[in-house]
């Protein structure tokens, strides 16, 4: 049988990479001691490029699957958001500089009316969706006005 003739017969694949991407996340005095750190407009310490997974490596994802991830703008005047992707053969990647991290795509979001709102209430959501051979990335802000989308390498072979 040809899949090409009953595309329906595959709905699971297992992921040979890590995929996921670089995100400011909430520092760890003692697994991120001297990492790179930034201050957010809400005062909290966040560590730099810290590997946010969306899919671990042998996993198995059904096609056509979302995996939805939230942000926040780091700084009350910021009206724009970039996301760069990564993929990884380890399966617990901490941070996006890690040897065999590699860079494969980024998605730059304008915030749009979302800046109308109180800082505090400015949120958004970063979608995978796994089709049958590509990973299709989009974020939305919060009024789901504003929305990109990226199409990024997805390597299923083993």
């Amino acid at each position: 049988m040809h899949y090409s003739y009953d595309p329906d017969a595959i709905y699971l694949r297992r992921t040979r990479y890590t995929y996921g991407f670089a995100q400011a996340i909430a520092f760890d005095s003692v697994k991120d001691e001297g990492r790179s750190t930034i201050v957010n407009d809400h005062g909290a310490v966040l560590c730099e490029r810290r590997f946010t997974v969306f899919v671990r490596n042998g996993d198995a994802v059904k096609v056509d699957a979302e995996l939805q991830k939230g942000f926040a703008p780091l700084r009350r005047d910021q009206d724009s958001v970039t996301f760069t992707f990564y993929r990884t053969l380890a399966r617990e990647p901490r941070y996006t500089d890690e040897p065999g991290c590699e860079p494969i795509g980024t998605l730059t979001l304008g915030l749009g009316d979302a800046m109308k709102l109180p800082f505090e209430q400015r949120r958004g959501d970063v979608v995978f969706r796994f089709g049958e051979t590509e990973i299709r990335a989009h974020a939305a802000a919060n009024d789901r006005n504003q929305r990109q989308t990226v199409n990024l390498r997805f390597d299923v072979n083993y």
